[in-house]
C-alpha cells in the first residue's frame, strides 16, 4: 500500500500546485491606460494560427476548456483563443472586487498580448461570457466584427434575476439568499479540490474530464462577486440597447429547455433590438458542451456576415 498511497497523495497535490502557480504569475501593466493601471495575465487555450481572430468567453465557474470542441468544429480559417476568465480556471485568483471593468481590463491585456487585430475580432460568449462580451463591445465598439451570444442571462430586473437564481441549486441559492452559507459551501469545495480532481470524470461522465475538473478552480470572492456584479446586478437590456446603437452585429443562440436562463426574456430582447435569434430544440444551458457544432456554425456564420 505504500507506493499506491504515495502516488495518490502526489496526484491530489496537482490542483493545489497549479492554483499556487497561477497566483504567482506576474501582474502586468495594461497598455494604453493611465500610468500604473494593472491587471493580470490570463491563461489561454489556442487553436489555429491564421484567419480572423475569435475570442471565446466561458460561463460562470467554468474555464476555456468548455470551448474545446466548438473551437475544433470551427475548422481551419480561424484563429481561436479561449481564456480562463480572471478568478477562474488556471488564470490568477486575486482578492479584488471582480467588477465588469476588472474582467475587461484583463481581456484588453489579452488582445494586446496575443497580437489580435482590432476591428476584426469575433467574440463567442456563453452565459457570463455573453454579458462580458456586451460590456466589452460597449467599451470598444470599433474592436469587434460581431458577437455570438449563447445563453444570454437576460432578466427584466435585478430582483427577477435574483429570484430566479435562487431556484437553480444549493450553491446559487446560498450565494444569493444566504451568503454566509454560500461562503461555507465554497470553502468546503475548496478543501475538496484534490479529491474532486480524481473523481470528477466519474461523477459527471457526460462532460469532458478537463471541463469537470475545472469547475472547482475558483474562489468564493471570484464566484460570488462575479455572479453579483457581472450577471445579477447588471442591466443587460440597457447594456444591449447601447451596443445595438453603436456596436457590432449580434446573433443570439439559446436552448429552448434552458432552465438557468429562460428563453422568454431573450426573445423579448431580440424583438426589441431586432437581433437575430436561433433557439435550439431540446437544448439546455450548456450549448458549447452539448451542441458544439451548432455553436461553431453560429460563430462561423456571424464572422462571415461581418
Amino acid at each position: 500500500m505504500g507506493p499506491l498511497y504515495l502516488v495518490l497523495m502526489m496526484a491530489m497535490t496537482i490542483p493545489s500546485a497549479q492554483a499556487w502557480w497561477c497566483q504567482r504569475r506576474a501582474v502586468i501593466i495594461l497598455p494604453g491606460h493611465e500610468a500604473g493601471r494593472r491587471t493580470w495575465r490570463l491563461s489561454v487555450r489556442r487553436w489555429g494560427d491564421a484567419g480572423p481572430p475569435v475570442i471565446l468567453l466561458h460561463g460562470l465557474g467554468g474555464s476555456g476548456a468548455s470551448w474545446h470542441q466548438t473551437a475544433e468544429d470551427l475548422g481551419e480559417g480561424f484563429r481561436a483563443v479561449a481564456p480562463d476568465l480572471l478568478g477562474f480556471g488556471r488564470s490568477p485568483w486575486p482578492k479584488i472586487a471582480y467588477t465588469v471593468d476588472d474582467h475587461l481590463d484583463a481581456l484588453d491585456a489579452l488582445v494586446c498580448s496575443e497580437g489580435l487585430e482590432r476591428g476584426r475580432i469575433m467574440v463567442g460568449g456563453h452565459s457570463l461570457g455573453t454579458t462580458l462580451a456586451l460590456a466589452w463591445a460597449k467599451r470598444h465598439p470599433d474592436w469587434f466584427a460581431g458577437l455570438a451570444l449563447i445563453g444570454l442571462p437576460c432578466y427584466r430586473s435585478s430582483q427577477e434575476a435574483r429570484r430566479h437564481a435562487a431556484t437553480l441549486g444549493p450553491l446559487a441559492y446560498a450565494t444569493v439568499a444566504r451568503p454566509w452559507l454560500g461562503q461555507l459551501m465554497c470553502a468546503l469545495m475548496c478543501l475538496s479540490r484534490p479529491l474532486w480532481w480524481l473523481v470528477a470524470p466519474r461523477l459527471t461522465p457526460r462532460f469532458p474530464p478537463d471541463v469537470a475538473r475545472d469547475w472547482v478552480l475558483h474562489t468564493w470572492e471570484s464566484y460570488s462577486r462575479t455572479l453579483n456584479r457581472c450577471i445579477l446586478d447588471l442591466d443587460v437590456p440597457q447594456l444591449a440597447s447601447e451596443v445595438a446603437r453603436r456596436g457590432p452585429s449580434v446573433h443570439l443562440l439559446h436552448g429552448r429547455a434552458d432552465r438557468e436562463v429562460p428563453l422568454r426574456t431573450v426573445e423579448e430582447l431580440a424583438r426589441t433590438l431586432r437581433w437575430s435569434l436561433t433557439s435550439v430544440p431540446d437544448a439546455g444551458h450548456f450549448l458549447p458542451l452539448e451542441h458544439p457544432r451548432v455553436c461553431a456554425a453560429t460563430i462561423r456564420s456571424q464572422a462571415g456576415a461581418a
